[in-house]
């Protein structure tokens, strides 16, 4: 159960950097983006609920689960799939 956690938690963290950094999901290539969110951004409270909210989430809803949170005036939106093959 552990290495699921921890698998998830990587996939939706790998994820959530890629959508504040500006990803772009519909380019196969593409160079980095480098913007930064500056220290004390409102984005990292809404982006810590998201976490916590996919992690809590995403093994009770078919293993892929997609939601959004907001607040400060952000929104963050995120997916958190889960690989049940692994052990």
């Amino acid at each position: 159960m552990a290495k699921r956690s921890i698998a998830l938690f990587i996939v939706i963290l790998a994820f959530l950097v890629a959508v504040a950094a500006g990803f772009d999901g519909t380019q196969e290539l593409a160079a980095c983006n480098v913007n930064k969110l500056s220290a004390g951004s409102p984005l990292f409270s809404v982006i810590g609920k998201l976490l916590s909210k996919l992690i809590r989430e995403t093994p009770y809803n078919g293993y892929d689960y997609k939601t959004s949170v907001s607040g400060n005036g952000q929104k963050a939106y995120g997916e958190g799939t889960c690989n049940q093959s692994i052990h």
